[in-house]
């Protein structure tokens, strides 16, 4: 199973970045699909829409807590506590 995923890194001056990321449960890998740099001012410094290349993941990095609670724990979660039938989440 992959997960898509939009993750929002934020620089202490208040820029940040918000990167469109796919993780591989089989590969224990991960992708940037694409990226936008934002100013402190809510302006666009910079934007890509090329996906990079498939990179293993770090043991106990970021990107390793983020596959571990969006292949992991938020399933089992989701298994654990159904939604009532017509329930968005």
């Amino acid at each position: 199973m992959d997960v898509i995923a939009w993750v929002k890194w934020v620089s202490p001056d208040g820029a940040y970045r918000l990167d469109r990321m796919e993780f591989s449960a089989g590969r224990h890998q991960l992708c940037d699909l694409s990226s936008i740099n934002y100013t402190a001012t809510r302006q666009i410094s910079k934007s890509t829409c090329a996906p990079g290349p498939w990179e293993d993941l770090i043991p106990d990095s970021t990107g390793e807590g983020l596959y571990n609670f969006l292949l992991v724990t938020l399933p089992a979660y989701v298994r654990e506590h159904p939604q009532p039938t017509g329930a968005r989440m």
